[in-house]
């Protein structure tokens, strides 16, 4: 199996001091580019900091899209 066939959901904020955001984008880019199976999501003023992470989880859509998530033989 691909990276590309490989359902991703990234999610990075845009002003991360710490890790740039760059990296992210150019690997959802270059999934895309692929046909890749890529969803992502940018948050804004929460630069490195755990608040990413309570944001992402407590997104009931999160879950929905894991659950529908099938391999693929």
């Amino acid at each position: 199996m691909l990276l590309k066939d490989i359902p991703i959901w990234a999610f990075h904020c845009v002003d991360d001091d710490i890790v740039p955001v760059s990296g992210t984008k150019d690997m959802v880019n270059a999934l895309i580019s692929i046909g890749g199976n890529v969803k992502f999501t940018y948050y804004a003023g929460l630069k490195h900091d755990h608040r990413v992470m309570h944001e992402t989880f407590n997104n009931a859509e999160l879950y929905t899209w894991l659950l529908n998530q099938k391999r693929k033989i």
